[in-house]
């Protein structure tokens, strides 16, 4: 009786992932591509609200972006702690 009234109980399912597979996925998702969409199509019009943005040149491809002007992912962690 005791093992047929375990069996009404919904099953649950626990998928664990990697803490580290997840802080590199949040800061690809939440972070990285974002900005670097944002760096690829940004406007003469945001440059005059960010003087500072005049420094980064137009054109560039998604790799000069993230190796020249994002955090990479070690210095994003090391902030974060």
């Amino acid at each position: 009786n005791n093992i047929e009234s375990l069996n009404n109980f919904p099953a649950i399912i626990a998928l664990v992932r990697d803490p580290i597979s997840r802080a590199k996925s949040s800061y690809e998702y939440n972070y990285a591509q974002p900005a670097l969409e944002w760096l690829v199509n940004r406007t003469a019009r945001i440059e005059s609200l960010h003087p500072m943005l005049k420094r980064i040149p137009y054109g560039k491809s998604e790799s000069y972006y993230r190796e020249n002007h994002l955090f990479s992912f070690d210095e994003f962690v090391r902030a974060e702690l």
